[in-house]
């Protein structure tokens, strides 16, 4: 998919999946958000306030309360800081500015990704998929506690994060790191192969 893809997409692409965010965190990022001296990885704060039109103050849903995203990789740091910044116009008409999305719609940008997934011959996903693929490499992965990944994901409760530990597969899930060292590929080699 990252090969098929435009390269301002394949790094969206990517983030969507390194930080298993939902794409409204995303396209609400700014670049004062980012926090690259945070530990080794870097991590970014994702706000989950909402401003209202015709309100005066920031709302939050319950289920969505601040978190901070730690990376897995030394990749989302460095494609944050090549990633073009825009401008987004949300469905309520409120524009967000300087956020790591292209300049699109949700609809044209899930237009993009059927058009990748079609090219490259997998069922078609929605940029949602990106965040259940990483929260299920993360819950199946030895390496991490369910409490840990359920504050990683932003899950208000661990019964939304049993879900992951539930589901049947036909093949063990591997995680794009692994893929990509097993078979000794440079991830940022593959996004500036365009």
């Amino acid at each position: 998919m990252l090969e098929a893809a435009a390269p301002a997409r394949a790094r969206f692409y990517y983030l969507l999946y390194a930080g298993g965010f939902r794409i409204g965190e995303l396209k609400r990022h700014g670049r004062k958000h980012l926090r690259p001296d945070y530990g080794t990885y870097g991590a970014i704060n994702i706000l989950r306030t909402q401003h209202l039109p015709g309100q005066g103050e920031n709302r939050s849903s319950k289920s969505k309360q601040s978190r901070t995203v730690e990376f897995l990789s030394k990749y989302p740091t460095l494609i944050l800081e090549d990633t073009p910044v825009g401008t987004w116009m949300d469905e309520n008409d409120v524009e967000w500015t300087e956020v790591f999305f292209p300049e699109y719609y949700a609809q044209l940008e899930n237009h993009y990704l059927r058009k990748y997934c079609n090219k490259i011959g997998v069922h078609r996903v929605t940029p949602h998929s990106f965040r259940h693929m990483r929260i299920t490499h993360l819950v199946h992965s030895d390496d991490h506690e369910k409490d840990w990944v359920q504050r990683r994901s932003g899950h208000a409760d661990g019964k939304t994060t049993d879900h992951y530990t539930q589901t049947v597969f036909d093949r063990e899930p591997q995680p794009l790191e692994t893929y990509l060292e097993e078979n000794d590929i440079d991830l940022m080699d593959v996004l500036a192969a365009h």
